[in-house]
C-alpha cells in the first residue's frame, strides 16, 4: 500500500528529493490509492487465507460463494466511495486510469505471497517429519 501511496505521488507530478505534499489534489490522491490498496490487499488476503495450508489453486475460487458475495460488496462500496459526489464527501480523489492498473495487481501479489508463505511453510514441515526420530 505505501508503494500504491508513492506510486500516486509520482503520477500527480511528485519526484524523490522533492517535499510531499500534505494536502491538496496529489496528497487526497495518495490516500485514496492507499485506502483502495488496503480494501484490494483484503479481497486478495480473505481468498487466499480460506486455508492455512493449501494454495488458493487447489481450493478453487468459487467453493465459498459467501466469500465471493463479501468480496464483491466490499468491491462495490469501495467503487461508491470513489464516485464524484461520495469522493468529497469522503476527502478521496477519483483515480487515473494507471493507477486502477497498478491497484489491479495489489490483490493477486497477495495471493502470490501468501501462496509462496504457505509452499514454504509445507516444506519445512516435510523436512522436520524426515528428519524427525523414529
Amino acid at each position: 500500500m505505501l508503494g500504491g501511496y508513492v506510486f500516486a505521488m509520482w503520477c500527480g507530478g511528485w519526484r524523490p528529493g522533492q517535499p510531499m505534499p500534505a494536502a491538496g489534489p496529489i496528497y487526497l490522491a495518495a490516500t485514496t490509492m492507499t485506502l483502495a490498496g488496503i480494501v484490494a490487499c483484503q479481497a486478495g488476503n480473505v481468498l487466499s487465507c480460506r486455508s492455512s495450508t493449501q494454495p488458493i489453486w487447489r481450493l478453487g475460487l468459487t467453493t465459498n460463494p459467501m466469500v465471493l458475495a463479501g468480496i464483491g460488496l466490499e468491491l462495490l462500496a469501495s467503487r461508491a466511495h470513489l464516485h464524484r459526489s461520495l469522493a468529497r464527501i469522503f476527502s478521496l480523489e477519483p483515480l487515473q486510469a494507471r493507477q486502477w492498473i497498478v491497484l489491479a495487481t495489489f490483490g493477486p501479489l497477495m495471493i502470490a505471497f501468501e501462496g509462496t508463505r504457505k509452499a514454504i511453510t509445507r516444506r519445512m514441515g516435510r523436512r522436520r517429519l524426515a528428519s524427525a526420530p523414529a
